[in-house]
């Protein structure tokens, strides 16, 4: 009778000391993915993002009043105030989350710290802004080459 009762308790003990490697692993785990998590926060904060939502809503709230005139100006009101950009900062973690490792974000970080990444952060909405005018006219001049290349094959003599 004592050996089967030993023998329980030892079986008892693997199955306590498992629990608490299984325990420490998940809390190590979660440490990690928060100080990671908490890295991320900190290059997005560090990146102007909250800053650089804001200006990208605004601009689209003013693209699509323009699409849009049907709708009362009450309704891009109360739509801007609704928005709620540190709950789009908490979904925007997960994506960083999945595209970088730990380590890319702290060399993200780094570099945003550096004079070239501050320098960077500073002048991308200029280099965004100005890219995007010279994109608007390279289409439009694409578009009237294809259309003036179209008006010439339909008014081409057929064989």
């Amino acid at each position: 009778m004592f050996c089967s009762f030993g023998r329980y308790k030892i079986i008892y003990m693997y199955k306590f000391l498992l629990g608490i490697l299984i325990s420490l692993t998940v809390s190590l785990t979660t440490h990690a993915q928060t100080k990671k998590q908490e890295d991320i926060r900190q290059l997005m904060d560090l990146m102007g993002t909250t800053s650089l939502m804001k200006q990208t809503m605004s601009l689209s709230i003013e693209q699509q009043k323009k699409v849009n005139t049907n709708l009362p100006e009450e309704f891009w009101k109360i739509l801007d105030k609704e928005a709620d950009y540190e709950d789009l900062f908490n979904q925007l973690i997960p994506v960083y989350d999945k595209h970088y490792t730990h380590d890319e974000i702290k060399e993200l970080l780094a570099f945003y710290k550096s004079p070239l990444g501050q320098k960077t952060i500073k002048e991308l909405p200029t280099i965004m802004q100005e890219s995007s005018a010279v994109g608007r006219v390279w289409g439009e001049q694409l578009g009237r080459r294809a259309a003036e290349k179209m008006k010439q094959t339909q008014s081409a003599p057929k064989n």
